[in-house]
C-alpha cells in the first residue's frame, strides 16, 4: 500500500498497488527478516 499525505489538504490518500508476493517473500527470506514477517504477506494482512 502507498500513502500520499497532504499537509495542507490535511488528508491521507492510501493505494493498494499489486505485486508479485512470492518474489518479494524471497527477498524478505534472503535479507535475514523473521519468517512471521514473511508469512504475513500469504494472508493479506
Amino acid at each position: 500500500m502507498v500513502g500520499i499525505l497532504s499537509d495542507a489538504a490535511r488528508y491521507l490518500w492510501r493505494h493498494r498497488v499489486p505485486y508479485e508476493i512470492g518474489v518479494t517473500q524471497e527477498k524478505m527470506r534472503q535479507a535475514g527478516l523473521p519468517e512471521y514477517l514473511i508469512e504475513r504477506l500469504s494472508h493479506g494482512r
